[in-house]
């Protein structure tokens, strides 16, 4: 038994005339004894509150009912699809929602000959396969712009590809198997290379209505927003992910300057993620 079942096992006996039942859930689908860290914050939920949702750095017993709409399962599925057959898949639903909202309210008033949707750093497709099933991406829609190296491992601190580095699930080994998916996907774009060169292959006379920056390194944001910023259409929303969690503190700052220098507010959400509506 690791030290910390056992200091809780304790903790149990120790108040078990008082507390009847004390539950431990997984962390972000993984059992505590499983996990790495082997220091921990215990935050009590009473469960005339109701079960928490438990995943993504996130715990809430608020009202989630979204995931029991069939629309967004099917769209999940579709999504987590992408990553492969891999154990203990990381539930970002609360992440996916967020997405497909904000992809909902760009699509009004959007207009297929002026607007562009632009996603730089897709990895897998992850989020762009959710929102093709979620939406039946067809003809009507905008061209939505899918931009990654699409190398399989993570950037350093310079932000090269490090061939010695961690590969994880939700990279793209190459372009071939994500462009060979999203072709069948009417009004979906590829573009293979990196930031900001390979913004020069957008159709930069159409504005931009959607913007998700997902590039996992502070400097290709910065570079990517200080390139798009002046295509920016009125009212366009700009989504960031990793907004200031584990490891995206760089970044965090690299989203609050943007939005300070261009006298914008930045809503930052639970989710690890925060937008801008331009």
């Amino acid at each position: 038994m690791t030290k910390i079942l056992q200091i809780l096992l304790n903790y149990v006996v120790k108040f078990s005339k008082k507390f009847n039942n004390i539950i431990i859930l997984n962390h972000n689908n993984i059992n505590i004894e499983d996990y790495p860290e082997k220091n921990w914050y215990f935050i009590p939920y009473p469960q005339q509150k109701g079960l928490p949702w438990n995943s993504d750095n996130m715990t809430t017993v608020n009202r989630r009912s979204f995931l029991n709409e069939s629309l967004f399962q099917d769209a999940k599925n579709i999504a987590e699809d992408r990553w492969g057959d891999i154990f203990n898949k990381r539930d970002i639903s609360w992440r996916l929602h967020i997405f497909l909202w904000t992809i909902s309210q760009s699509l009004l008033n959007s207009d297929i000959d002026k607007h562009i949707f632009i996603e730089c750093g897709t990895g897998k497709g992850y989020m762009a396969a959710a929102t093709t099933k979620y939406f039946n991406w067809d003809e009507k829609m905008p061209i939505f712009f899918l931009i990654d190296s699409f190398k399989s491992t993570q950037p350093n601190s310079n932000g090269e590809q490090n061939d010695n580095g961690e590969k994880l699930f939700v990279y793209a080994d190459d372009d071939i198997e994500v462009r060979n998916y999203f072709s069948k996907y009417s009004n979906i774009e590829i573009i293979t290379g990196v930031i900001p060169n390979c913004l020069n292959l957008l159709p930069l006379n159409k504005k931009i209505k959607f913007l998700h920056l997902d590039l996992n390194f502070y400097r290709a944001e910065e570079e990517a927003l200080e390139f798009l910023k002046i295509y920016l259409e009125k009212g366009c929303i700009i989504l960031f992910d990793d907004f200031g969690g584990p490891g995206g503190e760089l970044q965090a700052e690299v989203h609050e300057k943007f939005a300070k220098n261009n006298s914008k507010n930045l809503l930052q959400l639970p989710t690890g993620q925060a937008l801008i509506i331009w």
